[in-house]
């Protein structure tokens, strides 16, 4: 489950990985949460701009086949703009801390 809320200034970035602070202007509706395919790619934050294939980010962090099957996909307009649980996209970040922003809380459910 995701809780979309706008924010309208940033008092501090929390480091919770299931939390997403994600620049408002850059985000457009409706947002597609899915599963990982093959040949998916983003722009890991903090890797100078630099382009990932989402397989490749998996297989850095070791993750099982069935871990790989459980992750969600955020995005907007067909780009990847979260890794819900693990990484943003470098193209959705927070510039400027006084600017209104969307934050956006991913909940586990058990059904």
């Amino acid at each position: 489950k995701l809780k979309i809320n706008i924010i309208k200034k940033i008092e501090s970035l929390d480091s919770n990985q299931n939390i997403a602070v994600l620049n408002l202007e850059r985000l457009h509706f409706p947002l597609c949460v899915r599963h990982w395919k093959n040949g998916d790619s983003f722009f890991p934050l903090g890797m100078n701009g630099k382009k990932k294939k989402v397989k490749d980010y998996f297989r850095d962090l070791k993750l099982s086949i069935p871990e790989k099957e459980r992750v969600w996909i955020l995005e907007s307009q067909g780009e990847i703009c979260w890794i819900i649980g693990f990484r943003l996209d470098e193209r959705f970040k927070v510039i400027d801390l006084l600017s209104p922003h969307y934050k956006i809380k991913y909940e586990k459910t058990t059904n």
